[in-house]
């Protein structure tokens, strides 16, 4: 198994992504990094929504610079630091202000009838900025509901600023202003509600190659406690078979398979496993 065959499986999904993206060297990189499989996951759950009836979208693709963006974290950066899933090249000719639009805006929104959700990897900003916890567990596939507010985030070059607004539902909403400084911690200037929130999630979904059933469980308990969220909206996609017993829901994909057809299956298979405890199709 290697990444040229997971370039295929994930352009056979979803082939705009790897056409309007820059992907780095990604694919060329030991599969025991996880990360093109995690984003081999990520483009069987938009085909697996696609096919059941969601529509769906890349903001990052109206972005300016957003094809260089793509990959890096959701995450605010400080102290401009590195972030892993791109090369430092790309990262050093990013601006600050636009790491900090990046962080805020989700790889992907779904949309079917009056539904709304906003998938994010690897971070979610909003819940860091509304609760200030310091955590540095960072789910590889997050789920919530709303998207970003229309024309949000937006960057004020004379003040520095970053603003933001994220509606969950009509009703309810939440919004604030980030200083675009290098800092130690989030330097939120402003936000509402003032007294912070508990950003509502939806399902949470960690990738593994390589990790123990109980690494795994440990993870998924931490973001259990971090969100709030109930177990069945917890979940394992796993290229590693894990024969222990397990709490969480849990999916096997045989990537050390050199079918393309068998790689695909699996990953279909193990997208519409957890779409459908999560209640989405």
């Amino acid at each position: 198994m290697n990444g040229e065959l997971l370039k295929r499986v994930t352009e056979s999904f979803v082939p705009s992504l790897l056409v309007d993206f820059d992907w780095g060297d990604i694919w060329e990189r030991p599969i025991e990094s996880g990360t093109a499989f995690e984003w081999s996951v990520f483009a069987s759950l938009i085909f697996t929504l696609e096919i059941n009836g969601w529509e769906y979208e890349f903001p990052l693709k109206n972005v300016p610079g957003g094809s260089n963006l793509f990959l890096n974290r959701n995450e605010i950066p400080l102290q401009h630091g590195a972030q892993a899933g791109h090369s430092s090249n790309a990262l050093q000719e990013t601006s600050l202000s636009n790491k900090f639009i990046q962080s805020l805006i989700p790889k992907a929104v779904i949309r079917r009838g009056d539904r709304t959700y906003s998938i994010f990897r690897e971070g979610l900003p909003y819940h860091r900025i509304m609760t200030r916890n310091d955590y540095f567990d960072r789910p590889d596939i997050i789920i919530i509901p709303g998207a970003p507010s229309k024309d949000y985030p937006m960057y004020d070059i004379d003040r520095n600023e970053v603003s933001f607004s994220f509606d969950f539902s009509e009703e309810k909403s939440l919004s604030g202003l980030l200083r675009v400084v290098n800092s130690p911690i989030i330097p939120c200037k402003r936000r509402t509600p003032k007294s912070g929130m508990l950003v509502p999630v939806h399902g949470v979904i960690e990738c593994s190659v390589n990790k123990t059933a109980k690494i795994a469980k440990a993870q998924l308990e931490k973001y259990s406690e971090i969100f709030g969220i109930e177990n069945r909206h917890n979940a394992l996609i796993t290229g590693n078979e894990i024969t222990e017993e397990f709490p969480y829901l849990k999916s096997d994909v045989d990537i050390n398979s050199q079918d393309l057809e068998v790689i695909q299956k699996g990953l279909i298979e193990a997208a519409a496993k957890v779409l459908s405890q999560f209640g989405l199709i």
